[in-house]
């Protein structure tokens, strides 16, 4: 037993060597679907050499294939850009405090290297965290096998969201204090030391250009759970810095999920409003009004791109779905032994929190009661999606994974559940193919490199069973991930492979 066991290891370690060196890879014979083009190009060979698309066609043929190029046979398959997630948070694991992280190394450890897997099982090729820095982006993008990530930074108001969530002690020390934007109207709740110039618009993004960052994400917040009433932006502050993002390049995203948060991001003129409008003006309402259908309007005439990010409200009602913990995707997404510490009595930490502002009486709300308190942000958030797509919108796809310390919006798989609340809600699965393609790499700055199948680009693409723009089964059906030309199967991604 012990020889065939060498033997078998011997071959995989020979196989995984022919690959590692192989010097192009043909996939011969595959249907293409690209965003830029009307129709599927069918009978197609494309040429992929160090990890770019160098040749595609029918004339492709390969006739000079070296042994140890990689010939597939994609014949009856549809080859597309690999997906983008343009709002997504990598630190960390979700769920876990960094206190949880010292108790349970070893849980912590295998859940961080399975997270950049899961990302790839469910195809995001590409992915941006909304709020983060060089170095952390730059030790995400180290690893063997991860999406290609981005990122944006942070330019909170002071002592605004999410500066507030950080004792008053540490908050002008900490990391999301790094480019605050100075506010007059607080100067007695800033430290003296802090020079008001350091602040300013002009000096924040020149900075922020510096470093490395992509975007730039603002805030409009006034606040949930025990913090409320927070100090914003004025209209003229996001202004100017959205006016000196642009000098250098930068487009403008904006936290913000309500009706008033909404209006003030089309008046300040920024790129992407970075969520869904959950919250409406009308406390009871679920029909869109004359003032939020023109507020729409001003959206789609403004150009500005729209991440609805539904899956967030539906991953805190799924705290209370026992069942969670055996769906297949979850199963996909997290180590078994991460699964088992969100099954524990300390594992559920954040469940009890959500639980606390549930409460009627002294009675805790069941699952099927807690998605009904969900139901009315819910049903707003989807009718403003669909009109937003019916007037043919900017929607750019994000998940906001995490959205907080939240397990059941887990990395990977949040993304393709956002993906099922917009179909659900009415857009086409060609409007979905657009954003998570082409239009999120044209906001991001990257539709040089990604985003479609053309010559010269970089070679992350999907490999599919079937017809993503006849069935959203088929970003289930994924055959094979190509990451900057890497061959892998999906299945050697799954979490229950690794375990």
């Amino acid at each position: 037993m012990k020889k065939i066991n060498v033997i078998a290891l011997i071959l995989l370690l020979l196989l995984s060597s022919a690959h590692a060196n192989a010097s192009r890879l043909l996939i011969k014979n595959v249907s293409i679907i690209s965003p830029e083009r009307g129709a599927i190009l069918e009978h197609q060979n494309v040429l992929i050499e160090d990890g770019r698309i160098t040749s595609i066609g029918s004339n492709a043929d390969g006739a000079d294939v070296a042994s140890r190029d990689i010939v597939l046979d994609a014949t009856g398959k549809y080859l597309i850009p690999g997906l983008i997630d343009s709002h997504v948070h990598l630190s960390g694991v979700p769920g876990m405090l960094p206190f949880h992280e010292a108790k349970y190394p070893n849980v912590a450890n295998q859940a961080t290297l399975q997270i950049p897997r899961s990302y790839l099982y469910f195809g995001f090729t590409t992915v941006n965290d909304l709020f983060s820095s060089q170095e952390t982006i730059d030790q995400w993008n180290q690893q063997e096998l991860s999406p290609d990530a981005y990122f944006c930074s942070g330019v909170p108001l002071a002592n605004g969201y999410p500066m507030a969530f950080i004792p008053k002690k540490d908050r002008f020390n900490s990391g999301a204090a790094e480019y605050f934007l100075y506010d007059e109207r607080q100067k007695d709740d800033i430290p003296p030391t802090v020079d008001p110039a350091d602040h300013a618009p002009e000096t924040i993004v020149r900075k922020i250009g510096a470093a490395g960052a992509s975007c730039i994400k603002a805030y409009y917040e006034r606040g949930f759970g025990h913090l409320r009433n927070l100090p914003n932006p004025t209209v003229n502050m996001v202004r100017e810095l959205v006016n000196r993002a642009h000098q250098v390049g930068l487009p403008v995203f904006m936290h913000g999920n309500t009706q008033e948060s909404h209006a003030f991001a089309v008046d300040a003129g920024v790129d992407v409003i970075a969520h869904g409008m959950w919250h409406w003006n009308d406390k009871d309402g679920s029909e869109i009004s004359k003032e939020i259908e023109s507020l729409i309007d001003s959206i789609v005439s403004k150009g500005i791109g729209y991440q609805p990010t539904i899956q967030v409200i539906y991953g805190e009602q799924e705290m209370f779905n026992t069942s969670f913990f055996n769906d297949p995707m979850f199963l996909h997404s997290a180590p078994k032994a991460l699964i088992d510490w969100y099954g524990s009595e300390e594992g559920g930490w954040m469940r009890e929190k959500i639980a606390a502002n549930l409460i009627v009486g002294k009675r805790e709300l069941g699952y099927e009661e807690v998605k009904e308190s969900y139901a009315l942000p819910i049903r707003r958030a989807m009718r403003v999606l669909k009109q937003l797509a019916d007037k043919d919108a900017t929607l750019l796809f994000g998940s906001d994974t995490p959205s907080g310390p939240i397990f059941t919006q887990y990395h990977g798989m949040n993304g393709r559940l956002e993906m099922q609340r917009w179909v659900e809600a009415g857009v086409s699965l060609k409007k979905l193919f657009l954003a998570l393609t082409i239009d999120n790499a044209d906001t991001l700055g990257l539709a040089d490199e990604i985003g479609t199948i053309e010559q010269g680009k970089t070679a992350n693409l999907l490999l599919l069973n079937s017809n993503p723009l006849k069935s959203i089964k088929a970003y289930d059906d994924i055959d094979f991930v190509i990451l900057n030309g890497k061959l892998i199967k999906r299945k050697t991604l799954s979490a229950t492979y690794a375990n």
